[in-house]
């Protein structure tokens, strides 16, 4: 689902690193950089081993929910379309 944003610039932080489109489901890697889900297990499973940003090996493959950043993106999303 795409959250639709009206005349609204997308702030760099609420955009993927890898796809660069707006995140719905964000995931911090072991590395601390928060990625789309669906981008960073695709990077994930063509059996990339390191950061996509940072370029450091991964000590862990496990994706953690950001559900903070999500909760921001949503807000934004809103306000956004109230314009």
């Amino acid at each position: 689902m795409r959250l639709p944003v009206k005349n609204a610039e997308i702030p760099p932080y609420f955009r993927c690193p890898i796809s660069f489109e707006l995140m719905e489901d964000p995931v911090i890697l072991s590395s601390g950089i928060t990625y789309e889900r669906s981008s960073i297990q695709k990077w994930l499973l063509d059996g990339n081993r390191a950061c996509p940003v940072t370029r450091q090996a991964l000590g862990s493959c496990e994706l953690i929910p950001n559900s903070t950043l999500k909760q921001l993106i949503k807000s934004w999303s809103s306000s956004s379309n109230e314009e």
